[in-house]
């Protein structure tokens, strides 16, 4: 393995981690840019020729899609319950 293509699995897991601490700490607002670095990244590695670097990017693909796929999920349920509790505030605000 080379050099570079090591320092960039290095990057690619530092930035799964980074997602992932910011959704746990319901910050999605670095999200998007972080993802975007590491799909700019994966494409870069896509282009070597060799299968087993492959396989691991591939692996990696899957954990930080499932990464995202949770993150997405969590923003709709706050969304969510935002707008419940909107609601509530709002008619308990009109009550009194």
């Amino acid at each position: 393995m080379n050099s570079s293509f090591k320092n960039d699995l290095k990057q690619l897991e530092f930035l799964s981690k980074q997602i992932s601490d910011l959704i746990s700490n319901n910050n999605f607002e670095k999200i998007l840019d972080l993802d975007l670095e590491r799909k700019n990244i994966i494409n870069k590695i896509k282009n070597l020729d060799s299968s087993s670097y492959k396989n691991k990017i591939n692996e990696i693909i899957n954990i930080n899609n499932l990464s995202i796929e949770t993150a997405e999920l969590k923003m709709r349920h706050l969304v969510s319950n935002h707008s419940k509790f909107s609601k509530r505030f709002k008619f308990y605000s009109l009550s009194n």
